[in-house]
């Protein structure tokens, strides 16, 4: 993996700050403990044959929470996976357009993403909405995924503001 930035990124190097550290210690324990949900799950249905009632409705909870827990931090060390078939084609002043038209792409598409989020949100919490085996309340977990995923979008406008800040390159 390559250590320089290319002109234009955000990539966050060295410390992590108090709110990736965080989100990340919530990443790694909900992955561990899907880890041993899977784990216990699969031992007491093949041994027992009796798997852990629910487990399946905690996977995906907490799989949600995996991702959005994980998408600001993503987003910012700009660690996102991408396709860079024209990436030599694009620099200079071209690269920092670029830049811009993805990051503000990019905001546009969380911020729908958050709205859309807590709208269901309230719906599910209208229709007082439960799983279907555990009967546990849905509207939490998108609730959650929304503010995550305006902490994100949070993140994408600091990069539009630091990226704003760098005057484009004079040559393109």
């Amino acid at each position: 993996m390559a250590s320089e930035e290319t002109p234009g990124t955000e990539v966050a190097t060295g410390r992590l700050s108090w709110l990736d550290t965080g989100l990340l210690v919530v990443v790694a324990a909900v992955m561990f403990a899907m880890m041993a949900l899977t784990f216990v799950d699969v031992f007491a249905r093949y041994l027992f044959a009796s798997p852990v009632p629910g487990a399946f409705e905690i996977i995906q909870f907490m799989m949600a929470l995996v991702i959005f827990c994980a998408l600001p931090v993503v987003t910012r060390k700009d660690a996102h996976i991408t396709v860079g078939l024209f990436e030599s084609f694009m620099v200079g002043r071209i690269g920092w357009v670029r830049r811009l038209g993805v990051l503000l792409f990019s905001a546009a598409v969380i911020a729908l993403i958050a709205f859309q989020m807590w709208r269901q949100g309230d719906q599910l919490r209208e229709g007082q909405h439960i799983t279907g085996f555990l009967e546990v309340p849905i509207a939490p977990i998108a609730y959650a995924m929304s503010v995550l995923s305006w902490i994100t979008l949070v993140v994408v406008v600091g990069m539009i503001w630091r990226h704003l800040r760098r005057a484009p390159p004079h040559s393109s």
